[in-house]
């Protein structure tokens, strides 16, 4: 799945506070996985807090620049679902991570039928795979 700057959006998730003493080496390993044009940004991050939203400052996430070779753009879900299926980067297949964003966004109660549905096209996918 790719990020995309877009002021009008709204992203969910989760966002992991790293220990000072790892930050270097945990920006660094990022840094590596999210090669190929992605660019590191830093945003605000609204947490669900049970007296009304708070904003974190300096939430990095990892943003597709316009070049990058590797972000398809907007496109059919079934064309997304396939190269999402036959891709694989550094930290492993996209099959997997989409299928863990999937069960994440659930486990953290957010419906977001983009994602679920490409889970459902991949899914179908591996299953015709056999």
């Amino acid at each position: 799945m790719t990020l995309v700057a877009d002021e009008t959006s709204t992203c969910w998730g989760v966002a992991y506070q790293i220990a000072s003493s790892s930050v270097d080496s945990v920006l660094s390993y990022l840094d590596y996985r999210e090669k190929g044009g992605f660019r590191r940004q830093m945003v605000d991050f609204y947490t669900d807090a049970s007296d009304g939203q708070q904003a974190l400052q300096d939430v990095c996430v990892y943003v597709a620049e316009n070049e990058n070779p590797n972000y398809l753009g907007p496109a059919p879900l079934a064309e997304i679902a396939q190269q999402i299926f036959r891709s694989t980067g550094p930290s492993g297949p996209n099959t997997e991570y989409l299928v863990e964003l999937a069960e994440g966004l659930r486990a953290i109660g957010i419906s977001d039928e983009h994602v679920f549905s490409l889970e459902q096209h991949v899914r179908l996918l591996k299953t015709e795979e056999r």
